[in-house]
């Protein structure tokens, strides 16, 4: 759970991530190998949240890819790199990449999520990843710290 401003109005919005209810169960299994990540974000309506969720996405991710929750990352916001005053959501459901998702102001007037990611990276498995945030001189980007490397990806 976070509180970030997503839809760019200077209010901070709640973010929430969940692992399906059923999670413990596909692990005693360990034939599927995935399980379904929960995306939600409630919208600032100036004092209160929404209802109801303004976005929801369900994103499946690899079950051995709950090593990632270890550096907890597995979805953020970073700050707008398109120019739109939307943030960008920063996912990592598969251990090896990482992926960038364009969120738009939809026809209906409410926000959505482009089923192909913006900008993808691979990485280690055991990478550490953290979003940077955007200042005077620089525009926002990612650090991925890999046990040889470290790189820093900027967003123009």
């Amino acid at each position: 759970t976070d509180l970030v401003d997503v839809n760019g109005d200077s209010l901070p919005d709640l973010v929430m991530v969940s692992l399906r209810q059923d999670i413990i169960d596909k692990l005693r299994e360990s034939v599927r190998k995935k399980t379904e990540v929960e995306f939600y974000v409630y919208l600032n309506q100036g004092g209160s949240f929404s209802r109801a969720p303004d976005v929801r996405r369900t994103f499946e991710m690899k079950l051995e890819g709950l090593g990632a929750l270890k550096s907890g990352f597995l979805a953020r916001f970073m700050p707008d790199i398109t120019g739109d005053g939307i943030a960008e959501l920063v996912t990592r459901t598969r251990p090896e990449r990482l992926d960038v998702h364009y969120i738009r102001k939809s026809r209906s007037g409410g926000l959505e999520i482009l089923d192909r990611p913006l900008w993808t990276l691979p990485l280690s498995r055991y990478a550490d990843l953290f979003v940077i945030e955007a200042s005077a001189k620089e525009s926002a980007g990612i650090l991925v710290v890999e046990a040889e490397s470290v790189t820093i990806v900027r967003f123009k």
